[in-house]
């Protein structure tokens, strides 16, 4: 090490100041700021998603413009991003301004339905979770120009549990609740009542086993209609094998 004496004696022997480092630390700044920017407002995050995208290095966001929508086309199609009237897609649109040509979308397993902004309206009908919230971070914000120009900015990498998450089928459809609730209390439900309770008439058993069907959760109920549903399939198709 260099004494007092020598850094006085031998000025350019003086320690510099790493301006590589200050620059890096500038720029990592700026691209935070630009994120967080880009971020909508409009996408339900909680806390947590909100860091981890902030913590994302720009590199892993998409943020491409194409000069025709057609030029687009296989690039939307490979990300699923052009929406079809199917109740089960995994994009939900959070923002959408025709006249700006603006669409915000999230991915529905990264939409946590607790943080949905309330209305004040305590009669609002309950919003129906199309799949599994497990913490997505898959966003896509489309720009759709006048002069036919597209640009795209988003996080569209869905988590590997999103990519196992099936959809909840919708339980308001009678047919899928009946049969669903069926299975239930024929193949799982039912022996259990008869050994608990061997003296309650089969109306009552019914009654038991409706409520308990009530208090289960939807993802739960839906899984015994796609039990059924698969069930069916094997009685239809392959009859020996249920026999």
């Amino acid at each position: 090490m260099y004494g007092m004496n020598e850094i006085l004696l031998f000025p350019y022997l003086k320690p510099k100041f790493n301006t590589k480092k200050l620059s890096l630390l500038i720029n990592n700044h700026r691209d935070l700021q630009s994120k967080m920017l880009k971020i909508s407002s409009h996408l339900i995050l909680t806390q947590k998603q909100k860091e981890q995208l902030c913590s994302l290095p720009v590199s892993k966001f998409t943020d491409r413009k194409w000069e025709s929508q057609n030029d687009a086309t296989s690039f939307l199609k490979v990300h699923n991003l052009i929406l079809e009237n199917k109740p089960e897609r995994k994009w939900k649109v959070r923002y959408s301004n025709k006249a700006k040509g603006i669409c915000l979308l999230q991915c529905c397993c990264g939409s946590d339905a607790s943080l949905r902004p309330k209305n004040g309206n305590s009669k609002a009908r309950k919003s129906r979770q199309i799949y599994k919230f497990v913490g997505c971070l898959a966003f896509a914000r489309i720009k759709k120009y006048k002069n036919n120009c597209i640009h795209i900015f988003g996080y569209l990498t869905h988590s590997e549990d999103c990519q196992r998450q099936l959809p909840l089928r919708p339980l308001n459809e009678t047919i899928n609740w009946q049969y669903g609730f069926s299975t239930y209390y024929h193949s799982f439900y039912k022996k259990i009542l008869d050994e608990e309770f061997p003296n309650i008439s089969q109306q009552e058993r019914v009654a038991k086993a409706n409520e308990l069907w009530n208090s289960l959760s939807d993802e739960l109920r839906t899984s015994f209609i796609q039990y059924d549903e698969v069930k069916r399939l094997l009685e239809d198709n392959h009859p020996n094998i249920t026999q």
